[in-house]
């Protein structure tokens, strides 16, 4: 699949300067732990975090979405759990997600020693339709595709 930004180009992550895009790598430590750029914190290096970070990071640099815009682990309303949580979520820009508007894209990742199966799928689309976000991503091992709805 041929990358697009999906974005249209949005301004830097903040640092640098206007219109140069810091680029992003996924950072480990000897703690086992995985740093996450939107959190702004270190994390357990579970599989699946270490897959998270891994597309955050491909968001920002191969995408070009800015981390003012998008959001990890966001509790989903409506999923009849109190722990149900989207992977991460991506507004239009970073105004959108301050003042709560609907998401662009919800993102459900898994790690890699997981088998992706159907319901791992209707997962994500439950989450982006509790959003409700106009896209979804269920990223495949060889790179991310997009559902649209």
């Amino acid at each position: 699949m041929a990358k697009r930004n999906l974005n249209g180009g949005s301004a830097s992550s903040g640092s640098g300067r206007a219109g140069v895009r810091p680029t992003l790598e996924v950072k480990t430590n000897d703690k086992g732990q995985v740093f996450s750029h939107i959190r702004q914190k270190w994390l357990i290096e579970t599989p699946e975090e270490r897959v998270r970070q891994s597309y955050v990071v491909t968001l920002h640099n191969e995408y070009g979405f800015d981390l003012g815009q998008m959001d990890e682990e966001l509790h989903v309303a409506g999923r009849g759990s109190a722990r149900a949580r989207a992977d991460v979520v991506i507004w239009r820009t970073a105004q959108d997600k301050t003042d709560s508007k609907a998401p662009l894209i919800v993102v459900e990742c898994k790690a890699d020693n997981i088998t992706i199966k159907a319901d791992d799928y209707a997962q994500g689309e439950a989450y982006s339709l509790e959003s409700p976000a106009v896209r979804h991503w269920t990223p495949p091992r060889t790179g991310l595709s997009v559902d649209y709805k």
